[in-house]
């Protein structure tokens, strides 16, 4: 507000869905399905969000009504915007289908990419780096690997320290717990993992798990949600199954763990070059550039 009251540009640039969703994640946990209401918020889906995540009743009922309250006057600032930018063309669809009067406000400027160099594959483990929540997919996961015949071992970060330990599983495969990790410790852990699962059922604008993954040359098994199918096109090495479909899951869990190591650096290779020349970071940085010229000079 300060900066249009003396006439300055505003540009915001959306990592979320602030503008049409109060927690920003477009998915409704008490429904268990992606937010198709675009003009008001449930304080049902607020609560499920909260108590999903630990928050006790007294934040839970504070969250519900001040992101209730505050919601439509958020809204109203970024429509106040000169422009907006957005990470993924499904999130700026999304995005304008919820509030049309952004629509010629929108521009698609993927994030550029981080210097993350390769990480030889030494190990047949697999690795998740969504935590506990459900929005990341971690009880699809659980509920896959049930299906999983053969033994597999998934290296999961993000947990309390109090939860730490192993999840067994009757197949024999089992998921070992981790706090969030120390650089270091995380790319040892890397080294042991040749895929990288990511079972998200909210509308991801763009996964970093999964550019981290490509990054990295590993192989990514993916729900088909959000921005993740526009980031991981032509990449060989990716495998995408329907938000929450565990079953289909536990399959590509299967399949990929027996390809040959060769194979799957092979993979992750090809996954990495072409990644690299799909998201170039110069042309990103002009692409930003010319919209803040653009913007200043209207």
């Amino acid at each position: 507000l300060l900066a249009k009251a003396y006439g300055k540009p505003v540009i915001t640039h959306l990592h979320g869905y602030v503008p049409v969703c109060p927690i920003a994640t477009l998915y409704d946990l008490s429904r268990s399905r992606i937010c198709d209401s675009h003009n008001s918020c449930r304080p049902s889906c607020i609560i499920a969000h909260e108590k999903a995540h630990g928050k006790n009743f007294l934040e839970t009922m504070g969250s519900t009504l001040l992101n209730s309250a505050t919601w439509r006057y958020l809204r109203r600032l970024v429509e106040l915007s000169d422009s907006v930018v957005c990470v993924s063309k499904a999130q700026r669809d999304i995005i304008i289908a919820h509030m049309p009067s952004l629509t010629r406000k929108c521009y698609l400027i993927y994030n550029p990419l981080p210097e993350l160099s390769e990480i030889e594959i030494n190990g047949r483990d697999m690795g998740y780096f969504g935590g506990p929540s459900p929005l990341k997919g971690f009880n699809v996961l659980c509920s896959a690997l049930r299906y999983v015949k053969n033994k597999v071992t998934i290296h999961a970060t993000g947990f309390d320290p109090s939860k730490q330990g192993v999840i067994q599983f009757s197949s024999e495969s089992r998921i070992l717990l981790y706090e969030r990790l120390r650089q270091r410790r995380y790319e040892q852990i890397y080294r042991e993992i040749h895929t990288v699962l990511f079972p998200s059922v909210s509308a991801e604008v763009l996964g970093y798990v999964v550019t981290e993954a490509i990054l990295r040359s590993r192989l990514v098994i993916a729900s088909k949600v959000g921005g993740v199918p526009e980031q991981v096109e032509g990449c060989p090495g990716v495998f995408l199954f329907e938000s929450g479909d565990y079953r289909h899951l536990a399959e590509l869990i299967e399949y990929v763990n027996d390809l040959s190591v060769e194979t799957m650096r092979d993979l992750g290779a090809k996954n990495r070059e072409v990644f690299l020349k799909r998201f170039d970071n110069k042309k990103i940085e002009q692409d930003l550039m010319r919209l803040l010229e653009r913007t200043v000079a209207s």
